[in-house]
């Protein structure tokens, strides 16, 4: 039997330089494979993939692709597929995002909780204060209130992108609905279904927004709607059953 492997993976849309230094300072740290989704960038950001691709040690990194912009949600259930049905022995996968929110070290150290627990949902919070951007600190702050009044259960980062998945985990979350911001939403309010068995660990992390968090592609109010949206859908559907 092959030994149990566990891998990242990345989607991206409209990357900068920092994405690529998201993925080679990834190499640095570790031999795991690295799953990478263009999630329909636009022309004038292909020549980030490009250079990625023509870079001679990236035996490591699968590449795939949506020729539109399908959403994150999607690009992560595209990932998700390809290795529950081409990747037997990887066990549990680490997302993150491709604009250096999240320290290399941070990820690791999520991946090797994973190692130790793959049955796990593992969740990198941050620590929210007055000196991140407002709207973010706002939002969390509204979110946290949300979540907890809705799927009655505290969370310390609704919005993390940060999170290490089982393998069954990943399986259960290709029946998600949402294709978009939301579908990490539906993944918190899965693992807090009463049928659930599965166990949540929250672990801090470091907090980093890169210049003010303007290359995120998250719409504040056509997102934040959709979110909420799914989350009152999924909380009603969870006091029906």
């Amino acid at each position: 039997m092959p030994d149990k492997e566990y891998a990242f993976v990345i989607p991206v849309y409209n990357p900068d330089k920092i994405f690529l230094n998201v993925v080679k300072n990834l190499q640095i740290n570790t031999n795991s494979k690295i799953f990478v989704i263009n999630d329909g960038s636009k022309g004038e950001t292909k020549h980030i993939f490009k250079n990625l691709e023509s870079e001679k040690h990236n035996n490591n990194i699968i590449f795939l692709e949506h020729t539109s912009n399908e959403g994150k949600g999607a690009a992560l259930k595209t990932v998700f597929n390809k290795i529950f049905y081409e990747f037997k022995n990887i066990k549990g996968v680490v997302t993150l995002d491709s604009d250096g929110q999240h320290s290399i070290n941070d990820c690791l150290r999520v991946m090797e909780e994973l190692k130790k627990d793959d049955k796990l949902i593992i969740l990198g919070y941050r620590k929210f204060s007055r000196d991140i951007p407002l709207k973010s600190y706002i939002g969390n702050k509204l979110s946290r209130f949300i979540y907890k009044l809705i799927l009655r259960r505290s969370f310390k980062d609704t919005q993390t992108g940060l999170r290490g998945l089982s393998r069954d985990f990943m399986n259960e979350c290709l029946q998600i609905r949402s294709n978009r911001f939301e579908f990490e939403t539906e993944q918190l309010a899965l693992a807090t279904n009463k049928k659930s068995n599965i166990k949540i660990l929250e672990i801090p992390i470091e907090t980093i927004y890169n210049k003010n968090n303007r290359t995120s592609s998250f719409r504040p109010l056509i997102d934040s709607f959709k979110i909420y949206s799914t989350l009152f859908r999924c909380g009603l559907s969870s006091r029906k059953n």
